[in-house]
This record gives C-alpha cells, structure tokens and sequence, in this order.
C-alpha cells in the first residue's frame, strides 16, 4: 500500500514540475519577443515599435539631443514645417500622444535606405495622412490613417519601397490635391 500512494504523489510531482517547467518556458518566450519588438523591426508610428510602452509623459517635440530639428518639406505648392524623425527612438515615438497638428505641420521620417516601412496608429490620437516618399523624392504611396481604437491595430503598407515618410494631418493630401508622383523637395543637412 505504501508503494502505491508513493507512485501516485512521483505522478502528480512530475506533472506539477512539467507544468511550472511549461508555464517558465512560455514567460521566457513572452520576455524574449518581447524585448526585441521595436517599429523599426515591424514597421516602426507611427510605425510599429515598442511605441506601446510609451507614455503621455514622453510626448514633447523634443529630439533625444533636447532640441526639435524642422524642416520644410514642400510638395508642389504645399510646404509644412517638419519635425525630423532620424533616430530609431524619435520615429518609434512618431506623432503619438498628440492632441492636435496644425495644418502646416507634420513630421518627417527619415531611414538610412529605401525598404517598406510600414506604419501603424497605435497611441496615435489624431487622425494622419501618411505619405511614403522615395530615394529621389518622389511620392509612391499615400494612406489617410485613423487613430487604433483597438487592438489589433491596423498596419499601412505601401506599395513601393520609400526612404522618407511625411506624416500631414488627415485629409490634407487630397484637401491640397498631393498624389502620387508628387515631387517632394526637401534639403537635409542632418
């Protein structure tokens, strides 16, 4: 009898041990994705990145160095004074958190080459008109996006490679008749 009772508790031992041994598995696998989810992998903004950690507190238009770099930025006849997003910290954030953008604002992404960066709204409180610009400043692909009001958030993708992304306020693309094929003229010394 008590060979039995003791095989019994070796069973549910080995299953309690299976299933802690599982459960620490799934959190290291959880930790592990998510330490390495950034924009710049998936997107990141604004395009997807760890923007979801971001608070209301990190909304300022500050650049890492503590001073906001603009540039105008002009299609056609439209010009909008950008706000330059050249780091991996600065594009995660994006246009996240804010209230309001002018109507001759906006912000300008710029990556090191031309790939498909994809861009989402999470955090994102207004709505924006993403514009997907190439090498040779040329516009391939423009979105009109909506703020994510659940998860899971809707992810915009052009269709053409780009190296620069202008995000304007929403509806101002078509208000001021931007299309594809725009030239965009821009001069960065950064």
């Amino acid at each position: 009898m008590k060979s039995k009772i003791f095989g019994n508790n070796t069973k549910i031992m080995k299953t309690e041990n299976t299933i802690i041994i599982i459960l620490l598995f799934a959190i290291g696998i959880t930790l592990f994705t998510l330490s390495g989810c950034n924009k710049e992998q998936i997107n990141p903004a604004s395009e997807i990145n760890n923007s979801s950690n971001l608070s209301s507190n990190q909304s300022n238009n500050q650049s890492s160095s503590g001073s906001t770099q603009l540039l105008e930025v002009c299609i056609e006849q439209t010009c909008f004074e950008a706000e330059i997003a050249d780091s991996p910290k600065e594009r995660a954030k994006g246009l996240m958190f804010r209230e309001k953008l002018e109507e001759d604002k906006g912000m300008l992404f710029v990556y090191p080459e031309e790939r498909t960066y994809n861009f989402w709204m999470k955090n994102t409180l207004i709505p924006l008109d993403i514009i997907w610009i190439s090498a040779d400043k040329r516009i391939v692909h423009i979105e009109e996006a909506v703020p994510c009001e659940e998860e899971p958030c809707k992810i915009y993708s052009p269709e053409k490679e780009a190296q620069f992304i202008l995000e304007i306020k929403g509806g101002m693309a078509e208000k001021k008749g931007i299309e594809i094929g725009d030239e965009a003229g821009f001069n960065l010394n950064i």
